[in-house]
Formats: C-alpha cells, sequence, structure tokens
C-alpha cells in the first residue's frame, strides 16, 4: 500500500467514547400512524394520570438497528362551558441513534448509513475518521481490508474493502474515478459503493440480477452476478454524501498541524526494524490507554 497522506506525518489512535446522538422534534399531532411493524423489534408503553387532569402516554420502540425511538403523547380535554370538549394532543418524539466504535478508535455517533461527509477539525477528524485510507491517489497494489476514500482509484489488486462491518465506523467506498476499473473484481460484500458520475450504473447483467460498471472516458467495465452483493451502489451525485477533496485536504491539514504541535503521547513506543529490506520493513507502535498522538520520523517512514 501506498501512503498518499502528502505532508500529513502523524498517525493519530484515539480512545473509544460511547456517544448518542439525541434529535428532538416537537411537534403537534392531529392524527397517528402505526409504525411499520418490520422495522421494529421491541415497544414498551405507559400511561400516567396528571395533576391538571390531563394524560402522558410515552411509548419506548426499539428498531432492528438498534434506534430507539421515544414518543410522548399529552392529551389534555378543555370544557368548553357549552356541554362540548377540546382536545389537544402534543406528541414529542425523541430518536436515539446506534453508537458504531471503531477500531481505529474513532468515537462516533453515525453508523453505515451515514448520509452526509463530516470534514475534519482541528481537535477531530470526524467523517475522515471512518476511513483506512483517504488519498487524492491511491494505488491498491495489495489486498486493504478496510474502507477507502479515494480521488482516483488505481487497481492494481483487485479486492478491496472491509472484510468485517465492525472494522470501521462506515463501510463506505467512494471512489471518484477508478482508473483499469476492469480489474477491481473482488469488492467484499457489504459494501456502500459510490462512484463518479462518469461511471454508468446498469442493472441488465446475468439477466437483471446483477450489476456494470463502465467508465465512460475509457470503455472499461466490470460487472458483479449479484446486485445484492453491494449494501447499495450510486453515483456521487445522486448521494448526500459527498466529499470536496480541496476541502478536506485543508481541513486535515489543520488539524494534522494542530497535533504535530502536541508532544508524542507519554508512554508511547515506536521502533523500526528491517528498514533496509522495503518488503520487511516494519514500524512498530506501542500504544497506552487513551488518545495516542504520533508524530513520526519521516526520514524512516519514506523507507515503507
Amino acid at each position: 500500500m501506498k501512503n498518499r497522506w502528502g505532508p500529513i506525518r502523524q498517525s493519530i489512535v484515539t480512545c473509544i467514547v460511547v456517544l448518542t446522538c439525541v434529535l428532538f422534534v416537537p411537534a403537534p399531532a392531529v392524527a397517528e400512524i402505526a409504525p411499520d411493524a418490520s422495522v421494529l423489534s421491541a415497544a414498551a408503553a405507559t400511561t400516567v394520570q396528571n395533576p391538571d387532569g390531563s394524560t402522558t402516554e410515552t411509548t419506548t420502540t426499539t428498531g432492528d438497528d438498534g434506534t430507539i425511538t421515544e414518543v410522548v403523547k399529552t392529551v389534555t380535554d378543555a370544557d368548553n362551558g357549552d356541554g362540548t370538549v377540546t382536545r389537544t394532543t402534543d406528541t414529542t418524539t425523541t430518536v436515539s441513534t446506534p453508537t458504531v466504535t471503531t477500531s481505529t478508535g474513532i468515537s462516533r455517533t453515525s453508523s453505515v448509513e451515514d448520509t452526509t461527509f463530516t470534514y475534519p477539525t482541528v481537535d477531530s477528524p470526524e467523517s475522515a475518521g471512518d476511513f483506512a485510507v483517504i488519498a487524492r491517489d491511491y494505488h491498491n497494489d495489495n489486498d486493504m481490508e478496510g474502507t477507502v476514500a479515494a480521488e482516483t482509484l488505481h487497481v492494481g489488486n483487485p479486492t478491496i474493502g472491509n472484510a468485517s462491518n465492525e472494522d470501521y465506523g462506515s463501510n463506505i467506498l467512494y471512489l471518484e474515478s477508478i482508473d483499469n476499473i476492469s480489474e477491481l473484481t473482488s469488492i467484499r460484500a457489504g459494501a456502500i459503493l459510490i462512484v463518479g458520475d462518469h461511471i454508468q450504473i446498469s442493472y441488465d447483467y446475468n439477466n437483471g440480477n446483477g450489476v456494470t460498471f463502465t467508465d465512460t472516458t475509457t470503455g472499461q467495465s466490470v460487472s458483479y452476478n449479484d446486485l445484492s452483493h453491494f449494501k447499495s451502489v450510486s453515483n456521487v451525485s445522486d448521494s448526500t454524501y459527498q466529499i470536496d477533496f480541496d476541502k478536506l485536504w485543508s481541513d486535515f491539514e489543520a488539524y494534522a498541524a494542530a497535533k504535530d504541535a502536541e508532544p508524542n503521547t507519554e508512554g508511547m513506543t515506536i521502533t523500526y526494524t528491517d528498514l533496509d529490506d522495503p518488503n520487511l520493513a516494519t514500524m512498530h507502535v506501542q500504544c497506552v490507554e487513551g488518545e495516542n498522538v504520533l508524530n513520526a520520523d519521516p526520514v524512516p517512514v519514506g523507507k515503507f
């Protein structure tokens, strides 16, 4: 694997922090629609009589994907004095999304269903932490077991993608351009594949069961027998998940500069072995508990 991070010289390993993103959506309700039973796995409801005569019903539902939805409904009946009653129903919905913690140590309140790319800040790599590789030009010369975001992927080895969805906070392959696309024959199953708009996606392969990706600038194509091999496929313009690589590099350099100003984490060690053999050269990093900052020496790193 060739290192395409340019001037960024550090590897960041952060501690795992479990977070829960909570969205409050208050709204008056005039009608209620039963949730889709196929999406829900468990539900519980309680009803309380309030001192003012109103009632509050709380329903908590846990979806198959771990999402917890709490609906609090307060019903108030007001006597109009003419023998009629006006009923008011107020509903507040709270949605707690599942948290995915990653082997890279990046704590994320997103999941593999991420819909937008969040750019790095000086404190966090944000969505960049969901990828094993982010590069303008990435030469996939070995079996990359991880997620990749590349402005251009140069296909050497045909295999790419997560060996397990638990490896990173997402299972997205974001490939704006694919050089030698006909050789990309072994994308691992379950990937959310987003490709550039000049790559045509067609669904008539294998009697309509498969999918073909054609680079309209070169005429090269690659086909997969079963569309369900992928979690989803789309072009960049059809996806809300889009990366501006110019902004990404600018923001990531600011993040890297902030970390570069910090000393290496106390207690963490780094050693190099077999630097004279490009096939065996190894950098060994022993981390300590919590966030680890490593500003690696560019001279030995350049030997990898």
